[in-house]
């Protein structure tokens, strides 16, 4: 299943803006992306969860959304 951009994320943790960023423009540059690549986009993500959780947690905030 592919993953698009979805609404504009408010976010506030550096880590999170950092990855969130990167994920951003590659979204802009491909326009969809499989949901193993995002996580790839986003490998060492500052947090207990990981790049995965990221991802997850985008996903469930609506930040992206199924294309």
């Amino acid at each position: 299943m592919k993953y698009k951009l979805g609404k504009t994320p408010s976010m506030t943790a550096e880590h999170n803006i950092i990855s969130w960023n990167k994920v951003e423009r590659r979204l802009l540059e491909h326009g969809a992306a499989e949901f193993e690549l995002l996580v790839s986009w986003t490998e060492g993500h500052k947090h207990a969860t990981g790049a995965t959780g990221f991802i997850k947690y985008c996903i469930r905030s609506g930040w992206i959304t199924k294309a």
